[in-house]
């Protein structure tokens, strides 16, 4: 249970939540009723699985591409090409989307590098952040750090955030790929929450 969510924050978390597209891929899990219990200062039901039957692991934004989502929509940042599927690599490139290598970003800056994408976005922007970018020697607590050779520091990613939720056509954003049973006495559990309060104390106060 939160119980004293300041109003402002209340607003702005329901308005992005009703930003959501309608249509969200079967595996992408949606916790609208948990959220506004915890704004109201309730506690969570334990009774609803978070998975159900028709969700599964593969990879929802190849589903939405395939759904008819214009890959030229879609820019991934940091990708390693050693930890990722050629054969989803290859897929991608065919539909247009942008690959970013993180040997790229490393060259240019990742706040330049970022900063270049943003600008051309006119659009809705939606955001999601995969944890498992993050260096695994900062964040091990991801269910894909053994494979990640390195990453983003969390203060490049700090920095990362505080960009994303300065753009003004952001629309929601959402941290993925935190798994706690990895988690070293809290550390990375206390790197998310300060990563969702940055992020909320900046949009709090645009809006």
């Amino acid at each position: 249970v939160i119980p004293d969510v300041p109003e402002d924050v209340r607003r702005l978390i329901r308005s992005m939540m009703a930003a959501l597209p309608e249509k969200r891929p079967s595996d992408c899990i949606t916790l609208e009723p948990e959220i506004e219990a915890l704004l109201e200062g309730k506690p969570v039901s334990a009774e609803r699985p978070l998975v159900d039957g028709e969700g599964h692991s593969g990879s929802p934004f190849r589903q939405m591409i395939e759904a008819g989502l214009p890959g030229e929509n879609l820019t991934e940042f940091g990708i390693q090409p050693t930890c990722n599927s050629g054969e989803n690599v290859d897929f991608a490139g065919t539909k247009g989307v942008k690959i970013i290598l993180l040997e790229e970003i490393r060259q240019k800056g990742v706040e330049s590098s970022l900063r270049g994408i943003l600008s051309g976005i006119k659009g809705p922007l939606y955001a999601t952040i995969d944890l498992d970018g993050l260096s695994p020697s900062e964040f091990p607590a991801t269910s894909a750090a053994w494979k990640m050779k390195e990453g983003f520091s969390l203060r490049e990613m700090e920095g990362m955030i505080e960009l994303l939720a300065r753009h003004p056509s952001l629309m929601s954003l959402d941290l993925c790929e935190f798994s706690p049973p990895y988690d070293r006495d809290g550390v990375c559990a206390s790197a998310v929450a300060s990563m969702i309060h940055r992020f909320l104390s900046i949009k709090s106060k645009e809006n």
